[in-house]
């Protein structure tokens, strides 16, 4: 009898890890879920992200790099409307210290459809930074943002109302 209740217990402890491996599995070694709420107006359309899943080798995919006076940073992001998709890139090479509240020269490009647009003006804002002091992986950012850009044929599109929220970052030092 204690032989058979020990085998229904190793029974029971077996599926249990079974049904739960794959769960822990995921937490340490992903795919990590990205979500960083991304959004904008798009020639007055509203565009936003979705989360997506992101390995964990390239976890989590953004870098944030500061020094001394200057700082980078590249974001890439797919974004979607009702009837349509878009891509998101803000490229910064900022020959200044990094600041919250502090609006700099945003640069990058964004795909409409099939056309891109390579930024000729605007903005960004970071808003919000947080890193826990121990590990850059554990660091996010969020912003505001809003730019021109125009394609080879000299289409305009204009872009308001842009954030990204809680971005989950690898700040370099």
């Amino acid at each position: 009898t204690i032989m058979k209740l020990y085998n229904i217990l190793l029974v029971i402890a077996t599926t249990l890890f079974m049904l739960c491996s794959c769960e822990v599995v995921e937490m340490f070694f992903g795919p990590w879920t990205l979500d960083a709420p991304t959004t904008c107006l798009i020639k007055g359309v509203r565009f936003s992200s979705s989360p997506e899943e992101i390995p964990l080798y390239n976890w989590p995919g953004t870098d944030l790099q500061t020094a001394e006076s200057s700082f980078s940073i590249k974001y890439s992001r797919g974004l979607k409307s009702d009837d349509a998709s878009a891509e998101l890139i803000i490229d910064l090479k900022i020959d200044e210290v990094f600041e919250i509240d502090k609006k700099y020269e945003c640069s990058g490009a964004i795909t409409v459809g099939e056309t891109q647009y390579v930024m000729t003006r605007g903005w960004i804002k970071f808003r919000d930074y947080y890193s826990n002091g121990r590990s850059a992986a554990n660091s996010y950012i969020s912003a505001a943002f809003e730019f021109s850009a125009e394609s080879e044929d000299g289409d305009i599109v204009e872009v308001t109302e842009g954030t990204f929220e809680e971005l989950w970052v690898n700040h370099y030092y």
